[in-house]
């Protein structure tokens, strides 16, 4: 069996965005008092799409199942795949904002199940050994 885990923590991690999040429309609201709800409506929907987003905790690949554990909506959940249906696809994506990294697609019949982000807090390192148990264990 092989158990990675995210280096990140989902609550710390949504908590601290909210706290940074608040302490701008605090400045704002310092400054510029009739932006005021414009700037909260705004944060309200950003936090709305962090919450919505889902914040994978960990993979592991035991002898017939992969299990992903993950939050979404602040809640945990669970999703289990038999191991012989499943297709591992490691792309490396680049942007103008961000280096290099890589992603960790798991296909079911050509279609997108999952995908783990390796700038959401699990290393290449790790994405790589989970690609490489599942080709090996076929």
């Amino acid at each position: 069996m092989i158990e990675v885990k995210n280096k990140k923590k989902y609550f710390p991690t949504l908590i601290k965005s909210t706290l940074l999040m608040l302490s701008g429309f605090i400045l704002v609201l310092i400054f510029q008092q009739s932006f005021s709800w414009l700037v909260l409506i705004l944060l309200l929907t950003i936090e709305l799409i962090l919450i919505s987003t889902k914040f994978t905790q960990s993979i592991s690949i035991k002898s017939t199942k992969i299990v992903i554990i993950y939050f979404r909506f602040l809640i945990k959940s669970r999703l289990e795949i038999q191991k012989s249906e499943v297709e591992f696809k490691l792309k490396k994506s680049a942007s103008l904002r961000s280096p290099a990294y890589l992603i960790l697609e798991i296909l079911k019949k050509n279609k997108k199940v999952y995908q783990v982000d390796s700038r959401d807090g699990f290393e290449e390192e790790d994405l790589n050994l989970i690609k490489s148990s599942i080709n090996t264990n076929l």
